[in-house]
């Protein structure tokens, strides 16, 4: 019953909005002077931006090209044209506007900030997470660059980074400050920090109280934090401004379940289907509530329809072959078993059900073997549990500097889960300090990164052991590979930078240092560098 973590504005804001964000400061006298503009071509500028303020796209159009003719070298001009070429529905040529903004001057902040909004529009997350940055680095300030930065990174996967921008978000306390916090709570809710999560959806619906995806947010957190009774109340807020919506009445139906007030789940399952006989899971769920009650018939049906929507759901396929033995039908009781079993052939609990059900038929070598299988699944499961304790101790062992203590336990950590990556992960890095051969460490990684491709922090561990045997390029192309999964891992900026100064690239390492100071105003050692790469590329 979760709800996946979804961006209420994907893109932080829209083109028109972002110029808005920031004309007055495009405007004023001093950065006209600076430019030198013709007169005329302000005027078009100031037509083509009333046109844009009237919705009336084609003629802005007219005007900013007017003025671009007039006056070639206006990067605001170009990125003027860019915004109306994108709101009149052509980012290809909208971005050709902006790169050419930029290109006249590189410290226009809102060229890049619309540069970054046409990347993501277009599916461009990675180029456009890079334009966001160089907007902040200008303008620290700008709230609406660091909320869609935070919404670009919870695209790549980057929580951490996402968590660290929306904090410094509401902390501004902006308009959208009630988005901003349920979008917070939601990132929260992923990582496990229930708590927290639950706290900022608080926020969040008393700020906007009048929106339903917000108390039933709050509800599905409180849900999991198992406080049930709190939770059934901003619930039941959400059936209440949205009572056509088949998903809330499920959703606080969940709940009444879990909280065993079978009758109301009875009702709010009844009604989700009344407004979506189709919504998946609800014949499911509400056959399990008449199982509980034990009108078995009624259970049967609804679990009948459950599986004539979607045969493949093995939690349907167990709860009909269990509600089949309740009223002693073994044969399709053993069937639906069987079928469950083989959706979900992990799930020991399901194995012992159906080796019940042999048991009871006679068959008991086929039951022997389902709880043979069984027991092995939860030998597993065992292991894994034990696994990760003795992660946790390493982990301290390490931290503590017994590096020896730490390697035997993720040893034994990594014998009892190999596909852990976690364990695999801290392995590599006890070797390395207990001065293993580099060969081996970078296998280790290695075998992390084939457990887990977006593991960023292990492609930056490998980067820099394979730098380490002389295979630089082979390095930076795994340090790259870690800043695209997670933009906000500052150490690997700053292995790229530092090689691109090395190699002469002044461009290249300010990017990399400039944005270190986004993520990390504070970071002097970045700041020298990026004063280095500035200084150098304007005497290129």
């Amino acid at each position: 019953m979760k709800l996946e973590p979804k961006f209420v504005r994907t893109s932080g804001v829209a083109l028109l909005a972002a110029l808005a964000v920031l004309g007055l400061a495009r405007d004023c006298p001093a950065a006209q002077a600076q430019e030198g503009k013709p007169a005329s071509a302000q005027q078009h500028r100031r037509q083509g931006m009333a046109y844009l303020d009237q919705h009336e796209p084609a003629k802005a159009l007219d005007e900013f090209r007017s003025a671009v003719r007039l006056d070639p070298a206006s990067a605001i001009s170009h990125d003027d044209l860019g915004v109306a070429l994108a709101e009149s529905g052509r980012p290809e040529e909208a971005v050709a506007e902006f790169e050419t903004a930029i290109q006249l001057s590189d410290d226009l902040a809102s060229a890049h900030f619309h540069l970054a909004i046409a990347y993501d529009g277009m599916g461009r997350t990675a180029d456009a997470i890079v334009q966001y940055e160089a907007t902040l680095l200008l303008e620290p300030a700008l709230t609406d660059a660091r909320y869609a930065l935070s919404a670009a990174c919870w695209k790549l996967g980057d929580g951490e980074g996402a968590i660290q921008l929306l904090r410094q978000v509401v902390r501004h306390n902006p308009s959208f400050a009630a988005e901003a916090h349920y979008n917070l709570g939601l990132e929260l809710r992923q990582q496990g920090e229930l708590e927290e999560a639950a706290r900022e959806l608080k926020t969040a619906v008393e700020l906007q109280p009048q929106s339903p995806q917000f108390h039933l947010a709050l509800g599905q957190t409180l849900t999991e934090k198992q406080d049930l009774s709190a939770a059934i109340e901003p619930m039941r807020q959400a059936v209440e401004l949205a009572p056509s919506t088949a998903e809330y009445h499920y959703d606080l139906g969940e709940t009444l379940r879990l909280k065993t007030d079978f009758d109301g789940a009875k009702s709010e399952f009844r009604s989700t289907l009344k407004l979506d006989p189709q919504y998946p899971h609800a014949h499911r769920q509400l056959g399990l509530v008449l199982r509980q009650q034990g009108d078995y018939p009624a259970a049967l049906s609804e679990f009948n329809e459950a599986i004539a929507q979607d045969p493949n759901d093995g939690d349907a396929q167990y709860y009909l072959g269990s509600a089949f033995l309740k009223v002693n039908n073994l044969e399709d009781s053993i069937g639906h078993q069987r079928q469950a079993v083989s959706l979900d052939p992990y799930d020991s609990a399901k194995r012992v059900s159906l080796a019940g059900a042999l048991t009871r038929a006679g068959r008991s070598d086929e039951a022997r073997e389902q709880m043979r299988q069984a027991e092995a699944l939860n030998t597993l499961q065992a292991n894994a549990g034990r696994s990760r304790v003795l992660l946790g101790s390493a982990v301290d062992h390490l931290k503590n500097g017994d590096v020896d203590a730490a390697l035997g336990e993720l040893r034994q950590a990594a014998a009892l889960s190999p596909e852990y990556p976690d364990v695999q992960l801290q392995l590599a890095r006890a070797l390395q300090k207990k001065g293993a051969a580099p060969g081996e460490v970078a296998n280790v990684f290695r075998k992390v990164i084939e457990l887990k491709p977006t593991f960023a922090e292990a492609h930056l561990q490998l980067g820099l052991v394979l730098k380490q045997m002389g295979r630089t390029a082979e390095g930076l192309d795994e340090v790259k590979r870690a800043v695209e999964l997670a933009p906000s891992l500052v150490e690997a900026h700053r292995v790229l930078g530092e090689a691109a100064l090395e190699s002469g690239n002044w461009s290249d390492a300010r990017t990399e240092f400039g944005a270190i100071l986004v993520w990390n105003n504070e970071d002097q050692r970045a700041r020298r560098s990026f004063a280095l790469a500035q200084a150098r590329r304007r005497h290129q």
